[in-house]
């Protein structure tokens, strides 16, 4: 099989990892086996209470209140080691964006930090 990465291709991974051991695996495949240099880690970050109403507005039979409170208590238990792993590690580009703006703004100050 013929292989059709060529190494410049773009990787964007959305809602991982959520834990530290799934962080050190991305951080083996970045490096190791896709031989990837500083690669770019943004959090968008937002307040629980913004994660909340997201959640409740996105209208799926498994955001009631009671679930989402779960996903949240997740969240700080497990994820954050994550995120304290690619934000301490100089080897990535780690931004913390205000998840709280418009899609608009979040995109603006990502666009911003990825050209400089």
């Amino acid at each position: 099989m013929e292989k059709m990465e060529t190494g410049e291709e773009h990787i964007l991974m959305d809602g991982c990892p959520r834990s530290l051991p799934e962080a050190l695996m991305i951080d083996t495949m970045l490096s190791l086996h896709l031989k990837r240099e500083n690669p770019f880690v943004f959090l968008l970050n937002t307040s629980e209470n913004t994660a909340r109403r997201r959640m409740l507005n996105r209208g799926r039979p498994d955001d009631t209140p009671e679930k989402i409170n779960i996903r949240l208590g997740w969240f700080t238990k497990d994820v954050i080691d994550a995120i304290s792993f690619f934000k301490m590690d100089k080897g990535y580009r780690f931004f913390d964006i205000d998840g709280n703006q418009t899609p608009e703004k979040v995109f603006e100050d990502i666009l911003k930090k990825i050209t400089g």
